[in-house]
């Protein structure tokens, strides 16, 4: 049996695509496997060697080019499905596009599929009220049976400063576009947990009560010209727009005292609620004018 003699074509083609298995190249140009291998010796050719090392080759080259085209973090993830579920890593990126959404995008290492099109499935399929019913019974045992889980679940949702902040930003935009379900939630929940409610009550009051300090007639003064300042604000605008605000919060251990007083905006107030704030506001310009001041 005669060897196949080979045109400069098809050389340029093992040339240019050395990273496709023996078996790939042997149906595109339809020849036998070992002529391929044979013809790679011929043309001294070096190949990667090993378990998954063409495939990894392959994915680096096409991860390499869409280096300015998708966000930074991808290229942190595994570009083999199998390495991922070995590391338990939830996504994997190869680089190349979904074939059914034609998008540039990850994927999940458990299923195998596009990020995309399976947040498009999920999102539909939860839509479903048996489907919520479901959901709604799982996570009622998952909270009794394993509470370490959702401790740890929680610790990796929050373990992200940007997604923290984008989960609260979420949390706050969906309050404020649902006051009467927020309230109805607040008023059921002091319903049905009458105990709960008044050891929150309890633990405020007594915040307050150790929060206060002795003071002398020159601290009283300077408090009494911050509550007059705020009056004198709220007046003059016709509306609330000042608070006096503690800087070290009372939860977090502040004293009501004067050097942890402020007079801020009622918007920066209710914003930052009880967070510990790293120094003093900046007062605001105009106080109809809250967005002229980056607290406000």
């Amino acid at each position: 049996m005669s060897r196949k003699k080979w045109t400069t074509e098809e050389d340029d083609f093992l040339r240019k695509n050395f990273v496709l298995s023996n078996g790939s190249l042997a149906k595109n140009l339809k020849v036998d496997r070992r002529a391929i291998r044979r013809r790679y010796a011929a043309l001294n050719i070096d190949r990667p060697f090993g378990r998954d090392s063409l495939e990894i080759a392959r994915f680096s080259i096409i991860r390499e080019k869409c280096k300015d085209l998708v966000p930074e973090k991808w290229f942190q993830y595994p570009a083999l499905r199998r390495e991922a579920l070995k590391n338990e890593v939830v996504y994997y990126w190869t680089g190349e596009d979904c074939k059914k959404c034609r998008k540039p995008t990850i994927r999940y290492s458990a299923s195998g599929k596009c990020k995309v099109c399976q947040d498009s499935q999920n999102k539909e399929r939860n839509q479903r009220p048996e489907v919520k019913e479901s959901n709604r019974l799982y996570a009622k045992k998952i909270r009794k049976e394993k509470p370490e889980l959702l401790k740890k679940q929680r610790l990796q949702r929050y373990a992200n400063d940007d997604k923290r902040q984008l989960l609260l930003n979420s949390a706050r935009e969906w309050r404020r576009r649902n006051p009467e379900y927020f309230k109805n939630h607040n008023r059921n929940y002091a319903i049905k947990n009458p105990l709960d409610r008044k050891l929150i009550k309890d633990n405020r009051r007594a915040r307050k009560i150790n929060a206060n300090v002795i003071l002398n007639e020159e601290e009283k003064k300077r408090i009494k010209k911050l509550i007059k300042d705020m009056k004198t604000i709220n007046k003059k605008e016709g509306r609330i727009a000042a608070h006096i605000d503690h800087l070290l919060p009372l939860s977090k251990g502040g004293l009501h005292e004067p050097s942890n007083l402020q007079v801020i905006s009622t918007k920066a107030n209710l914003f930052w609620k009880d967070k510990i704030k790293c120094c003093p506001y900046p007062k605001p310009k105009k106080w109809n004018e809250p967005k002229c001041e980056i607290f406000f």
